[in-house]
Protein backbone atom coordinates (compact mmCIF):
# COMPACT_ATOMS: atom_id res chain seq x y z
CA UNK A 1 0.00 0.00 0.00
CA UNK A 2 1.32 3.62 -0.98
CA UNK A 3 -0.20 6.75 0.94
CA UNK A 4 -1.17 9.79 -1.43
CA UNK A 5 0.20 12.36 0.15
CA UNK A 6 0.10 15.82 -0.24
CA UNK A 7 2.95 18.44 1.87
CA UNK A 8 1.37 21.94 2.67
CA UNK A 9 4.55 24.35 3.23
CA UNK A 10 7.41 23.49 1.63
CA UNK A 11 9.85 26.02 3.72
CA UNK A 12 13.20 24.33 5.49
CA UNK A 13 11.27 21.50 7.28
CA UNK A 14 8.60 20.56 4.61
CA UNK A 15 11.20 20.28 2.30
CA UNK A 16 13.10 17.73 4.68
CA UNK A 17 9.44 16.00 4.95
CA UNK A 18 9.40 16.01 1.22
CA UNK A 19 12.99 14.43 1.17
CA UNK A 20 11.80 11.49 3.65
CA UNK A 21 8.88 10.88 1.55
CA UNK A 22 11.13 10.31 -1.42
CA UNK A 23 13.70 7.69 0.32
CA UNK A 24 10.22 5.94 1.25
CA UNK A 25 8.89 5.71 -1.56
CA UNK A 26 7.16 1.71 -1.20
CA UNK A 27 5.12 3.63 1.60
CA UNK A 28 4.52 6.89 0.46
CA UNK A 29 3.82 8.91 -3.11
CA UNK A 30 3.74 12.13 -3.08
CA UNK A 31 0.57 13.13 -4.78
CA UNK A 32 0.63 17.56 -4.75
CA UNK A 33 2.85 20.28 -3.25
CA UNK A 34 1.65 23.45 -1.76
CA UNK A 35 3.36 26.48 -1.50
CA UNK A 36 3.18 30.37 -1.44
CA UNK A 37 5.27 31.33 -4.78
CA UNK A 38 7.38 34.67 -4.82
CA UNK A 39 6.97 34.61 -7.97
CA UNK A 40 6.45 32.45 -11.26
CA UNK A 41 9.98 31.94 -11.72
CA UNK A 42 10.92 31.64 -7.98
CA UNK A 43 8.69 29.02 -6.47
CA UNK A 44 11.13 26.87 -4.27
CA UNK A 45 7.18 24.26 -3.99
CA UNK A 46 6.58 24.57 -7.84
CA UNK A 47 9.92 24.14 -8.64
CA UNK A 48 9.91 20.77 -6.40
CA UNK A 49 6.45 19.39 -7.80
CA UNK A 50 7.94 19.51 -11.45
CA UNK A 51 11.08 17.35 -10.03
CA UNK A 52 9.10 14.90 -8.67
CA UNK A 53 6.20 15.16 -11.23
CA UNK A 54 3.23 15.86 -8.90
CA UNK A 55 0.73 18.47 -8.86
CA UNK A 56 1.21 22.05 -7.56
CA UNK A 57 -1.07 24.15 -5.94
CA UNK A 58 -0.75 27.72 -4.21
CA UNK A 59 -4.26 27.34 -2.15
CA UNK A 60 -4.25 24.95 -0.01
CA UNK A 61 -8.36 24.53 0.05
CA UNK A 62 -7.22 22.57 -3.21
CA UNK A 63 -5.76 20.07 -2.07
CA UNK A 64 -9.58 19.19 -0.46
CA UNK A 65 -10.87 18.83 -3.67
CA UNK A 66 -8.80 15.94 -4.74
CA UNK A 67 -10.38 12.78 -3.86
CA UNK A 68 -7.55 10.58 -3.76
CA UNK A 69 -5.39 12.45 -0.77
CA UNK A 70 -5.33 9.65 1.75
CA UNK A 71 -2.49 12.04 4.47
CA UNK A 72 -1.32 15.04 4.86
CA UNK A 73 1.94 16.93 6.02
CA UNK A 74 1.40 20.25 7.39
CA UNK A 75 4.55 22.20 7.66
CA UNK A 76 3.34 25.74 7.58
CA UNK A 77 3.74 28.55 10.13
CA UNK A 78 1.55 27.22 13.80
CA UNK A 79 -0.90 30.04 13.30
CA UNK A 80 -2.04 28.12 10.12
CA UNK A 81 -2.08 24.98 11.51
CA UNK A 82 -5.96 25.06 13.34
CA UNK A 83 -7.64 26.04 10.48
CA UNK A 84 -5.75 23.72 7.73
CA UNK A 85 -5.34 20.66 10.00
CA UNK A 86 -9.31 20.74 11.10
CA UNK A 87 -10.41 20.85 7.29
CA UNK A 88 -8.08 18.12 6.53
CA UNK A 89 -9.25 15.70 9.09
CA UNK A 90 -12.83 16.36 8.50
CA UNK A 91 -12.73 14.98 5.53
CA UNK A 92 -11.05 11.90 6.93
CA UNK A 93 -7.37 12.67 5.83
CA UNK A 94 -4.65 11.37 8.09
CA UNK A 95 -2.26 14.37 9.83
CA UNK A 96 1.26 14.28 10.36
CA UNK A 97 1.52 18.21 11.72
CA UNK A 98 5.05 20.35 12.96
CA UNK A 99 5.31 20.65 16.93
CA UNK A 100 3.82 22.52 18.48
CA UNK A 101 -0.12 21.34 18.09
CA UNK A 102 -1.10 25.04 17.62
CA UNK A 103 -0.98 28.01 19.21
CA UNK A 104 -1.78 26.72 22.26
CA UNK A 105 -3.81 23.98 24.85
CA UNK A 106 -7.32 25.32 23.13
CA UNK A 107 -6.48 24.67 19.82
CA UNK A 108 -4.52 21.61 20.65
CA UNK A 109 -7.49 19.94 21.97
CA UNK A 110 -9.34 20.80 19.80
CA UNK A 111 -7.47 19.20 16.80
CA UNK A 112 -7.16 15.92 18.93
CA UNK A 113 -10.67 15.65 19.53
CA UNK A 114 -11.27 15.94 15.87
CA UNK A 115 -8.54 13.21 15.33
CA UNK A 116 -10.75 11.20 17.14
CA UNK A 117 -14.13 12.09 16.21
CA UNK A 118 -13.28 11.12 12.47
CA UNK A 119 -10.91 7.97 13.27
CA UNK A 120 -7.45 9.43 11.54
CA UNK A 121 -4.50 9.50 12.82
CA UNK A 122 -2.82 12.52 14.11
CA UNK A 123 0.82 12.52 14.09
CA UNK A 124 2.53 15.73 15.70
CA UNK A 125 5.91 16.04 14.53
CA UNK A 126 8.63 15.61 16.93
CA UNK A 127 11.52 14.13 15.02
CA UNK A 128 14.41 14.09 17.95
CA UNK A 129 12.39 10.95 19.13
CA UNK A 130 13.87 9.11 16.09
CA UNK A 131 17.40 10.87 16.27
CA UNK A 132 20.55 8.04 16.66
CA UNK A 133 21.89 9.24 19.48
CA UNK A 134 18.51 9.94 21.25
CA UNK A 135 17.29 6.15 20.32
CA UNK A 136 21.06 5.01 22.26
CA UNK A 137 19.82 6.98 25.36
CA UNK A 138 16.50 5.32 25.25
CA UNK A 139 18.42 2.02 24.61
CA UNK A 140 20.96 2.32 27.57
CA UNK A 141 18.15 3.43 30.26
CA UNK A 142 16.27 0.36 29.03
CA UNK A 143 19.64 -1.95 29.62
CA UNK A 144 19.55 0.01 32.85
CA UNK A 145 23.55 0.82 32.87
CA UNK A 146 23.25 3.67 34.48
CA UNK A 147 20.84 2.41 36.98
CA UNK A 148 17.54 3.76 38.51
CA UNK A 149 17.57 7.78 37.16
CA UNK A 150 17.83 10.02 39.81
CA UNK A 151 17.48 13.50 37.47
CA UNK A 152 17.81 14.50 33.99
CA UNK A 153 18.95 18.29 32.31
CA UNK A 154 18.54 18.48 28.53
CA UNK A 155 19.66 22.02 27.04
CA UNK A 156 18.11 23.04 23.14
CA UNK A 157 19.44 26.53 22.54
CA UNK A 158 20.38 28.50 19.38
CA UNK A 159 20.73 32.05 18.30
CA UNK A 160 17.52 32.80 16.06
CA UNK A 161 15.66 35.13 18.22
CA UNK A 162 16.42 37.65 15.05
CA UNK A 163 15.76 35.14 12.03
CA UNK A 164 12.86 33.01 13.64
CA UNK A 165 10.21 33.33 10.89
CA UNK A 166 7.75 30.81 12.85
CA UNK A 167 6.54 33.60 15.34
CA UNK A 168 6.41 31.67 18.29
CA UNK A 169 8.73 31.70 21.30
CA UNK A 170 11.22 28.63 22.35
CA UNK A 171 8.86 27.63 25.29
CA UNK A 172 6.66 25.78 21.85
CA UNK A 173 9.59 25.74 19.50
CA UNK A 174 12.42 23.92 21.33
CA UNK A 175 10.65 23.82 24.72
CA UNK A 176 7.89 21.58 23.66
CA UNK A 177 10.87 18.87 22.29
CA UNK A 178 12.46 19.03 25.12
CA UNK A 179 9.29 18.52 27.23
CA UNK A 180 8.41 15.47 24.85
CA UNK A 181 11.72 13.91 25.24
CA UNK A 182 11.00 13.62 29.33
CA UNK A 183 7.79 11.81 28.54
CA UNK A 184 9.92 9.38 25.85
CA UNK A 185 12.51 8.58 28.93
CA UNK A 186 10.33 8.35 32.01
CA UNK A 187 6.95 7.69 30.33
CA UNK A 188 4.25 9.03 33.39
CA UNK A 189 2.78 12.13 34.29
CA UNK A 190 4.71 15.44 33.88
CA UNK A 191 4.54 17.10 37.01
CA UNK A 192 5.70 21.51 37.16
CA UNK A 193 7.90 22.33 39.64
CA UNK A 194 9.16 25.83 38.30
CA UNK A 195 8.85 28.20 35.35
CA UNK A 196 10.76 31.00 33.85
CA UNK A 197 10.35 32.83 30.98
CA UNK A 198 12.69 36.29 29.56
CA UNK A 199 12.22 38.04 26.30
CA UNK A 200 15.21 39.46 25.23
CA UNK A 201 15.10 40.15 21.67
CA UNK A 202 11.88 38.82 20.74
CA UNK A 203 8.30 39.38 21.01
CA UNK A 204 7.34 36.01 22.75
CA UNK A 205 9.78 34.00 25.21
CA UNK A 206 13.04 33.76 23.96
CA UNK A 207 15.07 31.91 26.77
CA UNK A 208 13.61 29.85 29.66
CA UNK A 209 14.03 27.32 32.11
CA UNK A 210 11.35 24.50 33.62
CA UNK A 211 11.70 22.54 36.28
CA UNK A 212 9.50 18.98 35.86
CA UNK A 213 9.30 16.17 37.94
CA UNK A 214 8.25 12.52 36.94
CA UNK A 215 7.66 9.33 38.51
CA UNK A 216 10.14 10.59 40.77
CA UNK A 217 12.66 11.88 38.51
CA UNK A 218 14.04 15.27 38.35
CA UNK A 219 14.03 17.12 35.66
CA UNK A 220 15.37 20.84 34.12
CA UNK A 221 14.88 22.02 30.63
CA UNK A 222 16.53 25.32 29.79
CA UNK A 223 15.05 26.43 25.54
CA UNK A 224 17.15 29.72 24.10
CA UNK A 225 17.06 31.68 21.05
CA UNK A 226 19.56 34.11 22.56
CA UNK A 227 22.52 31.23 22.81
CA UNK A 228 24.78 32.41 20.56
CA UNK A 229 26.48 29.07 20.16
CA UNK A 230 23.87 25.73 18.95
CA UNK A 231 23.48 23.36 21.33
CA UNK A 232 21.88 20.28 21.91
CA UNK A 233 22.77 17.72 25.17
CA UNK A 234 21.08 15.13 27.89
CA UNK A 235 22.30 14.67 30.86
CA UNK A 236 21.48 12.16 32.80
CA UNK A 237 22.51 10.62 36.16
CA UNK A 238 21.25 7.33 37.87
CA UNK A 239 22.31 4.93 40.49
CA UNK A 240 25.14 3.24 38.96
CA UNK A 241 26.45 6.12 36.71
CA UNK A 242 25.56 8.47 33.96
CA UNK A 243 25.36 9.42 30.58
CA UNK A 244 25.67 12.59 28.59
CA UNK A 245 24.65 13.29 25.07
CA UNK A 246 26.31 16.20 23.54
CA UNK A 247 25.17 17.68 19.53
CA UNK A 248 22.78 16.47 16.98
CA UNK A 249 23.58 15.35 13.00
CA UNK A 250 22.99 18.60 12.24
CA UNK A 251 25.01 20.31 13.72
CA UNK A 252 28.15 18.03 13.79
CA UNK A 253 29.09 14.36 15.02
CA UNK A 254 27.01 12.91 17.92
CA UNK A 255 29.21 11.66 21.33
CA UNK A 256 27.52 9.77 23.90
CA UNK A 257 29.16 9.50 27.29
CA UNK A 258 28.91 6.64 29.84
CA UNK A 259 30.55 7.19 33.30
CA UNK A 260 29.79 3.88 35.39
CA UNK A 261 30.37 4.64 39.17
CA UNK A 262 33.10 3.51 40.78
CA UNK A 263 31.87 2.78 44.75
CA UNK A 264 32.04 4.16 47.32
CA UNK A 265 33.48 7.28 45.24
CA UNK A 266 35.64 7.72 43.19
CA UNK A 267 36.75 8.50 39.29
CA UNK A 268 34.05 6.93 37.35
CA UNK A 269 35.13 4.70 34.56
CA UNK A 270 34.03 6.03 31.23
CA UNK A 271 32.89 5.03 28.26
CA UNK A 272 32.43 7.17 24.70
CA UNK A 273 29.83 6.52 21.57
CA UNK A 274 30.37 8.34 18.70
CA UNK A 275 28.16 8.68 15.78
CA UNK A 276 30.36 9.16 13.07
CA UNK A 277 27.72 9.87 10.35
CA UNK A 278 26.46 13.14 10.15
CA UNK A 279 23.75 12.59 8.14
CA UNK A 280 20.01 12.83 9.98
CA UNK A 281 18.02 9.71 9.65
CA UNK A 282 15.41 11.57 12.07
CA UNK A 283 13.14 12.79 9.30
CA UNK A 284 12.82 9.68 7.27
CA UNK A 285 11.99 7.53 10.46
CA UNK A 286 8.95 9.76 11.58
CA UNK A 287 7.49 9.79 8.35
CA UNK A 288 8.00 5.64 8.54
CA UNK A 289 6.18 5.72 11.67
CA UNK A 290 3.60 8.27 10.37
CA UNK A 291 2.98 5.16 8.07
CA UNK A 292 3.34 2.39 10.31
CA UNK A 293 0.29 4.64 12.82
CA UNK A 294 -1.77 4.43 9.41
CA UNK A 295 -1.68 1.24 8.34
CA UNK A 296 -2.39 -0.64 11.63
CA UNK A 297 -5.47 2.33 12.80
CA UNK A 298 -3.39 3.40 15.74
CA UNK A 299 -4.60 6.61 17.20
CA UNK A 300 -2.83 6.01 20.97
CA UNK A 301 -0.31 7.81 19.90
CA UNK A 302 -2.61 11.09 18.83
CA UNK A 303 -2.86 12.57 22.46
CA UNK A 304 0.92 13.01 22.11
CA UNK A 305 0.78 16.88 21.53
CA UNK A 306 -1.35 17.63 23.21
CA UNK A 307 -0.29 16.19 26.19
CA UNK A 308 3.17 18.85 25.52
CA UNK A 309 0.82 21.34 24.88
CA UNK A 310 -0.81 20.61 28.39
CA UNK A 311 2.50 20.95 29.83
CA UNK A 312 3.47 24.14 28.11
CA UNK A 313 0.06 26.15 29.47
CA UNK A 314 1.30 24.86 32.69
CA UNK A 315 4.37 26.93 32.47
CA UNK A 316 2.26 30.08 31.26
CA UNK A 317 0.07 29.72 33.98
CA UNK A 318 2.84 29.71 36.32
CA UNK A 319 4.92 32.51 35.30
CA UNK A 320 2.10 34.08 34.28
CA UNK A 321 3.15 34.63 30.20
CA UNK A 322 1.67 34.23 27.69
CA UNK A 323 3.27 31.41 25.60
Amino acid sequence: MKLNTAIIGCGNIGTKRIEALVSLSDFFKISALVGNPISDKNCHAEKLSKKYKCVFFTNWRDILKKKNIQAVILSTPPHLFYEIGSEVMKRGIHLLIEKPLGQNFKEAKKLYDLSIKHKVVLKTGYNLRFDNGVEEVKNILKKKMIGKPYFCKIEYVNGTAKTNTNAIGSLLDLGSHIINLFNFFFHGSLKLNYSEGNSYEFSKIDNGYISLNINKISCLAHHSFVRWKNNFSVQIFGKKGYLILESLPKWGYQKITIGKRKYPSGKPVLKSIIFRSRRDSSWKKECKNFFELISKKNYFFNKEGLDTMATIEDCGKYNKFKI
